[in-house]
This record gives structure tokens, sequence and C-alpha cells, in this order.
């Protein structure tokens, strides 16, 4: 995800995005102030470890200055001072060799941490050597070192109370920060069309939109160009939207969750995407059926009944075709929980609920208080989604489930989906073309003699 609008003046090519949120930069001062502190408790070696610290630091400071300048368009080498900066800095940090034989673990970890930050020092100085305005050229993103291993394992209690130790550890996390900030980056001027090379995060997404965790900042309602890649076609679509919501995400102070509405979305993308979801949505239900050992061909009954367990954290995508007068026949304050539940759990979750009840945490989120009140809103919820599956992609198998679903939520015995369309036309018009067609499908597949 990146701004639609190009930076106006770029001597070298960047998205646009903000890449030192406040977040980062927060962690990054403080992560400063913990090398100071527990530099000033060192006694072995003080001298030169303190020397050695100021090298490291020195360096991380241009490692960001040059990011910086880069994140906005700007060319470092312009600066007259680039150039000397780096001829001294390309070359590592000699005097680490000093502490060789006279402290041989001390001096491991001084060399790992001095991997760590040339490998991205000298990324810079090719980045800045080899882009131009249409170009970056980017760094092994993906590349993970020692140091960063370490760093995890020295934050253990432990360790916790050894100065050096910890003092390793809190420059490995500084250098960690912005050599983050420079994988973010490379990452989004050189991967957009490499889809095998995507982090997969927990998004929530629809036909209408996405959310999903960053560790870039955008502006909100400013516009931006969205690649998703489909793991069912597997095929790359983009998408233009624009950020309607930022948020914090507790516990992890350097992401936030970005929220954005598509826009206009192309009419062959957005089918794609639905086809996406809709199978999902029915994997999550045919991988339930699989754990529990049910065979929708002898047990549909069990199947309606007790439900599907299968909570995901995407969200079904609204369609023009839904039925909404089940939601609209429920009370306005039942309406409103219905539309949040609509929006954030799929068919599989709802059943789960149905079947098992709500945790007092999601009964407080969307305002459930009574048991009656559940039972209503799910059956709702239930027959809304019903409409949503596009009924030429689904199998005589996953029909048959879903009817079997629509009957439970209608309390009505096992019916064929010709008996509900009869039943429900006067009031409900698209759930009851939905069975017709779902009628006429079935009789098709049977005549083709297509497996379930």
């Amino acid at each position: 995800m990146i701004p639609s609008a190009r930076i106006a003046y770029m001597e070298i090519y960047s998205t646009g995005a903000e890449y030192y949120t406040p977040g980062i930069k927060s962690q990054a001062e403080f992560l400063k102030h913990q090398v100071n502190r527990t530099l000033g408790k060192i006694s072995d070696n003080k001298e030169l470890v303190s020397t050695l610290v100021d090298e490291f630091i020195v360096r991380v400071v241009f490692l960001e200055d040059c990011l910086s300048q880069i994140i906005n368009g700007y060319d470092p080498s312009k600066d007259p001072a680039y150039t000397i900066k780096v001829n001294s800095y390309k070359l590592g940090i000699a005097k680490i060799e000093q502490l060789k034989s006279s402290s041989p673990k001390s001096y491991q970890y001084f060399k790992a941490l001095e991997e760590f930050l040339m490998f991205f020092i000298g990324g810079i100085i090719r980045t800045v050597d080899k882009s131009d305005v249409d170009t970056f050229f980017p760094i092994d993103s993906q590349r993970k070192f020692s140091a960063e291993k370490f760093a995890i394992a020295l934050a253990s209690d432990q360790h916790e109370k050894i100065p050096f130790l910890q003092l390793i550890r809190h420059v490995s996390e500084l250098i960690q920060i912005h050599a983050n900030v420079f994988r973010q980056l490379s990452f989004d001027c050189s991967e957009r069309s490499n889809p095998q090379n995507w982090d997969i995060p927990v998004v929530n997404v629809s036909e209408g939109g996405i959310a999903l965790p960053l560790n870039k900042r955008f502006k909100e309602t400013e516009t931006v160009d969205v690649a998703m890649h489909l793991k069912l076609t597997n095929a790359i679509i983009y998408m233009t939207g624009y950020v309607v919501n930022l948020s914090l995400i507790e516990g992890d102070p350097l992401k936030e969750r970005v929220a954005i509405n598509f826009e206009f979305p192309d009419g062959k993308m957005q089918a794609a995407l639905r086809k996406e979801i809709q199978a999902h949505e029915i994997s999550a239900l045919t991988e339930r059926m699989r754990d529990k050992g049910c065979s929708p061909a002898s047990n549909q009954e069990r199947i309606a009944l007790n439900g599907i367990s299968a909570i995901s954290q995407h969200m079904l995508g609204s369609n023009y075709h839904l039925d909404n007068t089940f939601i609209d026949e429920l009370s306005i304050k039942n309406r409103d929980v219905a539309k949040s539940l609509l929006s954030h759990i799929m068919l599989a979750g709802l059943l789960d609920i149905k079947d098992s009840g709500i945790t007092p945490e999601f009964s407080k989120e969307f305002s459930i208080n009574e048991i009656s009140d559940l039972t209503e809103i799910i059956n709702s919820c239930i027959l809304t989604k019903i409409t949503y599956f596009d009924i030429s992609v689904l199998s005589p198998r996953c029909l048959v489930v879903l009817i079997y679903m629509a009957c439970d939520a209608l309390r009505l015995p096992k019916k064929q989906p010709i008996e509900l369309h009869e039943l429900t036309k006067a009031k409900h018009h698209v759930f009851s073309k939905w069975m017709l067609e779902a009628h006429k499908q079935l009789l098709k597949l049977r005549n083709q003699k297509v497996p379930a």
C-alpha cells in the first residue's frame, strides 16, 4: 500500500509514505537513552567500549539521516559532507579488533553488531549510487542477522542485570529500528509485483475496503494505491482507496491500524475479490466439517443445527444483492448489533456463536445481554449472509449445507429450496430469488452428474 500521488520534487524514487512514524521515532529515542544508561554502568574496558558505542551511534545517525532524505525523495549525496562520511564509515569499525585477544566474547558481540550495521550502511551507499527519479535500487529486505537473534535472547530475565549484555541488546535494537525502516522502504519500492515475497498480515477485507496493521503512516483522507494478492487465482489486483481511519494498536507502538475505503473499484477486480472472499468463507465451513468428521451427504441436519466453528479475522464484503429484510425486522438496537456482526464475522463464525455462545468481552463489545436476543440476531445474520454467495460457483455439497442452515435459521424442518422460495417470496424477495436459483442450480448440476 502506497500513496497514489507521487512526491512533487524527487531526486530518488520513493513512495511518499511516512516511514518514520511517531511511534518509531519515540522508540528510537528511547533506545538511545537505554544505550547511554547501560553504558554508564559498564566497568570493564569502559573507555574502549564507550569509544566503540560512539562509533556505532554516529553511523546509526548517518543511516537515519540518509533514510529520512530518501523517504522524502532527496538525494543525500548532494550534501558535500556525504562523501566524507561515506569514505569514513564504509570501512567498518577497526577498533573492535582491540577486544579480540582480551575479551573474545565481547569481540564476537561487537563483530555481529558491525556486520548488522554495515550491511545497511553499504545498502544506503548502493541505493544512493544506483537509484534515480524513476527507480529505487533495493536491498535484500528478507535477510536476517545474528545480532537480531541475540537481541531477543538477551531480553530474557537471566540477562537483565548484566549491564554489558543489555548494552549490546539495546545497540542491536537501535540498529534494527532503522534497518526495518530501510527494509520496508526497499520492499515497497521494489516488490509490488512479487507476492511470493510479501508478508501475510492478518487483515479485515471486504469488497468495500480493507483494514490492516502497518509500520508506516498515511494521512487521513489520503488517496492510496492498494495491491492485493489473491491466493485462489494467484493474481494481483490493484485498487485505489482513501484513508478513513488511523488508530494505535495496543501492545505494538511501532504499528498503526489503517482503514481504507475503496474508491470506485473496478468491476472485474471487485468481482475477483468477491470470489476470493466467498472461497474463504466456504473453506472455513468445509474445514470445520472435515475436522468434525461430518459428511454433509448423510448428516446435513447436524451441521446446520450444531454449527461449524471457524471465526475469522476477515470481513464479509458488501454486496448489492444481499437481502437486508431480515435485519430490518429486528429492533433498532439489535439491528445495529447485527450490522456490526455482518461486517466482522464470517458465516462459520456466526454458527459457532449460535452453537457455543459468546464470551463476556464479545457480549460487551456488541452490547448483547440476553440469549433470546442473540438467537434472533444470529439467525437474521445467517439468512442475510447466505444471500451473499454466488450460486454459480458453489458445489452441490455447499449449496445443500447453506439450504439446511437457512432452514434452521428460519426455525423450519428440512425443506427443499423451491419450498423456501415459496415461503419467503412475499417478505424476503432477494432471499426467495436466491433459493429459486439454488433450486435451478441443483437440478442443473444433478442432470450433469456433477460430484458433490
